[in-house]
């Protein structure tokens, strides 16, 4: 199995959190930019990335989501999955209201990263 780079791994974590509400608002996109612009200014060309992501059948969703959150875990610090954190919390409040489905990704998240 092709374990993710931390680049491409908080990346494809923020996605699906945008999408698990079934929607990805610009408000949403906007956050997901300022998330790799700040931390990945070197990763200019996400087209593909996006490409595999909307091409992922919701079903899928949780699978990669668990995936990606520990690729992104082996190959980050405290401090760096903390502010990829803050920035999935933006993604799930950027709407005002916390769907099941965001509430249920961020709980595996929490518990795949032992912050629980």
């Amino acid at each position: 199995m092709i374990t993710f780079n931390k680049t491409l791994s908080g990346y494809h974590l923020l996605m699906i959190m945008a999408s698990v509400d079934g929607t990805v608002s610009n408000e949403e996109e906007k956050i997901i930019r300022k998330y790799v612009k700040l931390n990945y200014s070197f990763l200019s060309n996400l087209e593909e990335e996006t490409q595999l992501l909307a091409n992922l059948p919701e079903e899928l969703y949780f699978n990669h989501f668990c995936k990606s959150a520990i690729d992104f875990y082996g190959q980050s610090t405290p401090k760096e999955r903390m502010k990829l954190l803050e920035f999935v919390m933006k993604i799930i409040l950027a709407d005002k209201k916390v769907s099941n489905e965001e509430n249920k990704y961020l709980n595996e998240l929490y518990n795949l990263w032992d912050l629980a």
